[in-house]
């Protein structure tokens, strides 16, 4: 890993159209947040992101609301901190449907964030590698530098808290001090004057009308349930049951309508005239040849 890009960047790496253009700005903010004592647990994931949020608080991310700015980038380095303690289990969870938030927050911003923090981490990697940067930090956590979906969890999560004034109760003491310490190192190294990170959220986030009347998540139709997921309302799967599948998809694949693997009917209408060619390897993204 120390000598290129992780693979699950692959994709984000095709498909970057924003450039950091300051070479000389980006090494100098590696080099800073490479000489924190005592080093980060996380290693070049901790380093890479810090340096990512930076160019995107000076140069990318626009808000109406410079607050709302913050929020999302401390929501970020939050998921970062979580990172390190959440076995894939417990972040293999059913996504909320941000449709029916109870609560008032521009959540395009979120995605539009998202897209703009993987850019840049893309072009930090790049810088760091050509350098030789990783020859001088922990890379193990590379493969696993980022999730998307814990950072929407996470993003739900604390809105709806903070919509109800129950955030402070949320984090433990010991989460608030590692996100401290990655936001104090942000502070450093940007050019933007930042608030405490404490509260993740400061931005006012209002209850929106009839929220509380709302009925109970789990009481939802699997047809609403797959839709919030971004699946085809048709998707079912045949039932299976093994370590990896189990601790990997989590309660997801309990929403999912299950197909009796002993009805012949069921299984040729999968199986038949339905003949499957891979093209590309499953890790790597790199081409297959037909041999």
């Amino acid at each position: 890993l120390s000598k290129g890009y992780p693979s699950i960047l692959t994709a984000i790496t095709l498909n970057a159209t924003v450039q950091i253009q300051d070479v000389e700005e980006v090494e100098r903010k590696v080099t800073k947040v490479m000489s924190f004592d005592p080093a980060l647990p996380g290693g070049a994931r901790d380093v890479t992101t810090l340096v990512a949020c930076s160019q995107v608080l000076d140069q990318g991310l626009k808000t109406a609301d410079p607050q709302v700015r913050e929020d999302i980038l401390s929501l970020f380095l939050l998921h970062i901190v979580l990172l390190r303690h959440l076995p894939l289990k417990q972040r293999a969870q059913q996504l909320k449907d941000w449709n029916k938030a109870p609560f008032s927050f521009p959540v395009e911003l979120l995605s539009h964030a998202l897209d703009q923090v993987q850019q840049c981490m893309v072009d930090v990697l790049d810088i760091c590698s050509k350098e030789g940067y990783f020859d001088q930090m922990e890379t193990q956590f590379l493969s696993d530098i980022m999730d998307g979906r814990l950072f929407l969890q996470v993003s739900y999560l604390l809105l709806d808290a903070h919509s109800r004034g129950q955030q402070a109760s949320l984090l433990s003491k010991e989460l608030c001090d590692e996100l401290e310490v990655l936001w104090a190192l942000l502070k450093n190294i940007s050019h933007e004057q930042l608030g405490p990170a404490v509260p993740v959220v400061a931005s006012s986030v209002e209850r929106t009308e009839g929220a509380d009347s709302l009925e109970d998540e789990n009481h939802d139709s699997v047809s609403d349930q797959l839709k919030t997921l971004g699946i085809n309302s048709r998707a079912a799967f045949f039932p299976v049951s093994n370590t990896l599948v189990d601790a990997f998809a989590g309660d997801v694949k309990n929403c999912l309508p299950h197909l009796d693997r002993t009805d012949k009917q069921v299984t040729a209408a999968i199986t038949e005239n339905a003949d499957f060619d891979e093209t590309f390897h499953w890790h790597s993204g790199k081409p297959l040849a037909d041999d």
